[in-house]
Protein backbone atom coordinates (compact mmCIF):
# COMPACT_ATOMS: atom_id res chain seq x y z
CA UNK A 1 0.00 0.00 0.00
CA UNK A 2 3.02 2.34 1.31
CA UNK A 3 4.19 1.62 -2.45
CA UNK A 4 1.03 2.57 -4.61
CA UNK A 5 0.47 5.76 -2.67
CA UNK A 6 4.42 6.90 -3.10
CA UNK A 7 3.98 6.03 -6.76
CA UNK A 8 0.91 7.53 -6.95
CA UNK A 9 2.21 10.94 -4.95
CA UNK A 10 5.78 11.21 -7.13
CA UNK A 11 5.22 9.69 -10.95
CA UNK A 12 1.33 10.86 -11.46
CA UNK A 13 1.13 14.03 -9.44
CA UNK A 14 4.56 15.78 -9.86
CA UNK A 15 5.90 14.37 -13.35
CA UNK A 16 2.70 12.80 -15.60
CA UNK A 17 0.45 15.66 -14.70
CA UNK A 18 2.49 18.33 -14.89
CA UNK A 19 3.82 16.94 -18.48
CA UNK A 20 0.57 16.71 -19.81
CA UNK A 21 -0.61 20.26 -18.69
CA UNK A 22 2.37 21.54 -20.87
CA UNK A 23 1.71 19.33 -23.61
CA UNK A 24 -1.72 20.70 -23.63
CA UNK A 25 -0.95 24.08 -23.17
CA UNK A 26 -4.44 26.44 -22.85
CA UNK A 27 -6.39 23.28 -23.99
CA UNK A 28 -5.83 21.90 -20.45
CA UNK A 29 -7.82 24.82 -19.08
CA UNK A 30 -11.09 24.27 -21.28
CA UNK A 31 -14.69 24.32 -19.70
CA UNK A 32 -17.64 22.94 -21.51
CA UNK A 33 -20.09 25.71 -22.57
CA UNK A 34 -22.58 24.21 -20.38
CA UNK A 35 -20.75 23.97 -17.25
CA UNK A 36 -19.65 27.41 -17.24
CA UNK A 37 -23.17 28.58 -17.45
CA UNK A 38 -24.03 26.52 -14.24
CA UNK A 39 -20.82 27.31 -12.11
CA UNK A 40 -20.76 30.70 -10.52
CA UNK A 41 -18.67 33.27 -11.54
CA UNK A 42 -16.33 34.72 -8.68
CA UNK A 43 -13.90 37.55 -8.61
CA UNK A 44 -11.12 36.44 -6.30
CA UNK A 45 -9.11 39.71 -6.49
CA UNK A 46 -12.24 42.18 -7.42
CA UNK A 47 -13.53 43.44 -10.69
CA UNK A 48 -11.96 46.57 -11.70
CA UNK A 49 -14.95 48.77 -10.97
CA UNK A 50 -14.17 48.35 -7.93
CA UNK A 51 -11.67 50.06 -5.53
CA UNK A 52 -10.18 49.29 -2.19
CA UNK A 53 -11.13 51.51 0.63
CA UNK A 54 -8.21 52.22 2.62
CA UNK A 55 -8.92 52.94 6.25
CA UNK A 56 -7.21 55.78 7.86
CA UNK A 57 -5.34 55.82 10.85
CA UNK A 58 -5.34 58.45 12.94
CA UNK A 59 -2.54 60.66 12.88
CA UNK A 60 0.15 60.89 15.71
Amino acid sequence: MAVAVLLDAVVIRCLVVPAVMRLLGRRAWWLPRGLDRVLPRLAIEGSQGQQRQRVQQPQR
